[in-house]
């Protein structure tokens, strides 16, 4: 390589001529392909908005005030925007489901469970058994399966619940609004029991019409005036009212609009003018988003994104501390100084020593390979609502992390050997006696190759 490199030249060489002439056309030639670029760019974005998909005729609308917190009034908010009653295709105003989201993710763990332990009873032809909490061994096919059923059932009744509270609000009845305050503030275990029969006996005078049959209204027999105001089933209105809060609105929601002119329109208009109410975003798609983000205060985000550009910072100045410390682990020899109980079986079995070899460099590898980790829980502070963003940003965080290490601590240590006028740690030491050039000893003492400790895949 050597030979065919620059270095192999002399000084003043006319040979180099050639190198600087090729180095200006590849630059002259990397221009105009990157000019290209923008325009196919320009061009393909343009054809790839203009296609008849959700995210391109949707829009994300955070920060809804209390007031616009249904389906109804965003509808009603954009038909008078636009004075048409067809702008609208669709609204969904997010809504708060804590139980039913556990409820959901406790079933999802049994569908593996389920799934396995069918193809172990159909490959190897044996009954699988597991214990439950109770030390009991169950066969585990009809128990997952019941558990399961279970659930299903459990969640159908609990979406057809949160539906018809959904309904009522949107209708103007708010009685479910009402009644969310009124549970708020029952702190006492007796107020929860007087509201539930004052709650109990109001839904009664509105079924003097109706029939009861185990514990469920028969609808068809009702006015229409009543039914929208009773839920499916009395009991379990007001056990989900009292026990949870699920079906509370989030203050977000996602409106999809008939034509692309119109979202575009609502993407660059201000909704309202208090800032940061009615801010509306290109929205994820729908397996994309991050749930737990969605209707986040502006607050908050604003406190996440300070919480993460601070500990990004603290941990780029910092990294190189533990860095260097688990350097000390590279060889062998320094392993056995930092931890002596390991200096007697090294030297007494050949085998240990070479595990040790082996096992030294690989744990500077690992602990690297836990920064983009770091950095990852680092990001779920900024309160973003998409998670292809949050890995988009990982991957920009990441390598400017690693070009600020490489780069920007390597000059420091360049800066402080030339100022020290020394090539070698022992003479920096030496000279550093002096209290006018310590400075220069800490950040050469601060950057002790570090760089190939940083990229060991890029240097092996």
């Amino acid at each position: 390589v050597k030979g065919v490199s620059l270095s192999n030249l002399e000084q003043g060489d006319h040979a180099a001529i050639v190198t600087t002439v090729a180095a200006y056309i590849f630059f002259a030639a990397f221009m105009h392909w990157t000019d290209k670029d923008f325009e196919w760019f320009t061009a393909h974005r343009h054809a790839f908005l203009s296609k008849k998909t959700v995210p391109n005729y949707s829009i994300f609308l955070s920060g809804l005030p209390p007031d616009m917190q249904t389906d109804t009034a965003v509808k009603e908010y954009f038909v008078n925007c636009f004075s048409r009653d067809d702008v609208v295709a669709d609204v969904h105003v997010a809504l708060l489901i804590p139980n039913l989201e556990k409820k959901v993710a406790k079933r999802d763990k049994l569908v593996p469970k389920l799934e396995h332990a069918i193809n172990v009873l159909t490959i190897k032809g044996v009954t699988p058994t597991h214990r439950t909490i109770m030390l009991e061994t169950v066969e585990s096919v009809p128990t997952y399966s019941k558990e399961i059923e279970d659930f299903n059932e459990e969640i159908s009744r609990d979406i057809d619940r949160i539906e018809a509270m959904r309904n009522r609000n949107e209708s103007g009845g708010g009685q479910g609004t009402l009644l969310e305050e009124d549970i708020e503030a029952a702190g006492e275990e007796e107020d929860r029991q007087l509201l539930a029969t004052e709650t109990m006996s109001e839904v009664q005078a509105l079924t003097e019409e109706g029939e009861r049959k185990d514990g469920f209204l028969k609808l068809d027999a009702l006015n229409p005036a009543a039914m929208s105001n009773v839920v499916l089933s009395s009991a379990d209105a007001i056990k989900a009212m009292i026990v949870g809060e699920d079906g509370a609105p989030r203050s977000a929601a996602f409106v999809s609009l008939s034509d692309l002119a119109s979202v575009n329109l609502v993407r660059q208009a201000v909704h309202n003018a208090e800032p940061w109410f009615c801010v509306p975003a290109e929205p994820p798609m729908p397996d994309l988003v991050n749930w737990k983000n969605v209707g986040k205060s502006n607050e908050s985000k604003q406190i996440g994104e300070l919480i993460s550009l601070v500990l990004t910072t603290t941990l780029c100045i910092f990294w190189t501390i533990p860095v260097a410390f688990v350097t000390s682990f590279s060889n062998v020899e320094s392993l056995t100084k930092v931890f002596p109980f390991l200096k007697v079986p090294v030297e007494n079995y050949a085998w240990f020593a070479g595990a040790m070899a082996l096992l030294a460099p690989l744990i500077l590898v690992a602990f690297i390979a836990l920064l983009p980790y770091i950095i990852l829980a680092i990001i779920k502070f900024e309160g973003l609502i998409e998670i292809e963003t949050m890995q988009v940003k990982l991957f920009v965080l990441f390598h400017v992390f690693y070009f600020i290490l490489s780069h920007h601590y390597a000059c420091c240590y360049g800066f402080a050997l030339s100022m020290s006028g020394h090539t070698n740690f022992d003479s920096i030491h030496r000279y550093t006696q002096s209290s006018l050039h310590s400075l220069s000893f800490k950040l050469s003492l601060f950057r002790p190759s570090q760089v190939p400790c940083l990229l060991p895949s890029k240097i092996s």
